[in-house]
């Protein structure tokens, strides 16, 4: 079910934005407009996500569009102190609309703890049969600081269940399909509060049943490391090995990472190898800025590409896109967030 790992990304992505708080740190930062992704098959969609904000500055409404068409949009909540209480995600997917919410616990400055709810209903006709459609989707993340207010574990729970009613001559038939998923991330920092290991351990378990007799069951287990190297502060590498196993097979991925930085400190290429059950796959992404340092494009070595455009405005506050991270990853400025919750983006910020 593909759905499982959106919603699990969601969830992930809504602490990554959330995790450190909502008081500006340093200069403000070039408000994102727009990053349009042009893939390098000139025959596939088109896809835009577009920032909105509020008077304040905070940032107000996120869109993902393809070839104009909206999927999601993702709405974000403040207090009048600016502090960041929570989000949410509406979608469509057929006749069926989807919300997902995602609301925080802080504690001495801190997010601590938050919860995500929601799903969506309706029916469908197939071949003739109506069939009715239900989901439920919960859980729950919680994060641990040490003493320098580094994030050193993240414990994530995410239940998604589905029901179906098929209508039948002989009487409507009932399915159930439920997906659980539990992960932990363990962060190791040096003295200098730089990331050096990120182990995380997933655990997912999927059950299927019909008229409440269970019909098919499935488990499978991923345990990932990922090291990081520094020269003088600055990210020069990372490698990492994980194994992913399902029905008694082993999957095993590991890669290599270098980048490269320009004379202002801005990174502008990373390139890498991975390998996948001894099959090795070249990565190679470049980085262009602005004459402002805003980042401009992002570019891969198979010519798929990130279009970044800016508003004029310089007073963005609360959550935003760091300028200075890779596509997708959106941060609360000054913050090292973005490494403590599963991103490969760290730069030593």
């Amino acid at each position: 079910m593909n759905q499982m790992l959106m919603y699990r990304s969601f969830l992930l992505l809504s602490f990554t934005v959330a995790a450190v708080g909502c008081t500006p740190q340093g200069p403000a930062a070039s408000r994102l407009a727009r990053i349009e992704f042009t893939p390098d098959d000139t025959n596939a969609d088109k896809t835009e996500v577009i920032f909105s904000y509020f008077d304040s500055g905070y940032l107000d409404k996120v869109e993902y569009e393809v070839d104009g068409d909206e999927v999601w949009e993702e709405l974000f909540n403040f207090d009048d102190s600016g502090q960041f209480l929570g989000q949410s995600r509406e979608y469509k997917e057929g006749n069926i609309q989807y919300t997902i919410d995602a609301t925080y616990t802080w504690s001495d400055g801190r997010i601590t703890r938050g919860e995500i709810g929601g799903g969506g209903s309706g029916s469908y006709d197939s071949n003739g049969t109506n069939v009715d459609y239900d989901v439920d989707i919960s859980g729950d993340v919680t994060l641990t600081y040490n003493d320098a207010g580094l994030v050193t574990v993240v414990e994530s729970n995410l239940e998604t269940k589905l029901d179906q009613t098929v209508e039948a001559a002989s009487g409507d038939v009932e399915l159930r399909y439920a997906d659980t998923t539990a992960e932990e991330v363990n962060n190791t920092w040096n003295d200098e509060g730089l990331l050096t290991r990120q182990s995380s351990t997933n655990d997912r378990e999927v059950e299927e049943s019909q008229d409440g007799v269970e019909t098919g069951s499935s488990r499978t287990e991923t345990e990932s490391d990922e090291d990081y190297a520094y020269t003088d502060g600055v990210l020069t590498g990372a490698e990492g090995d994980s194994t992913y196993t399902a029905n008694n097979a082993d999957t095993r991925t590991q890669y290599e990472v270098s980048v490269d930085f320009n004379e202002d400190g801005k990174l502008t290429q990373m390139e890498g190898t991975s390998e996948t059950n001894n099959v090795e796959t070249d990565v190679e992404v470049e980085i262009t800025y602005d004459d402002e340092g805003r980042i401009s494009r992002i570019e891969d070595r198979d010519g798929n590409r990130w279009d970044y455009e800016y508003d004029g405005t310089d007073d963005a506050l609360g959550v935003t896109f760091h300028p200075d991270l890779l596509p997708a990853f959106i941060d609360i400025k000054g913050t090292q967030v973005m490494s403590a919750v599963g991103s490969q983006s760290h730069l030593g910020y």
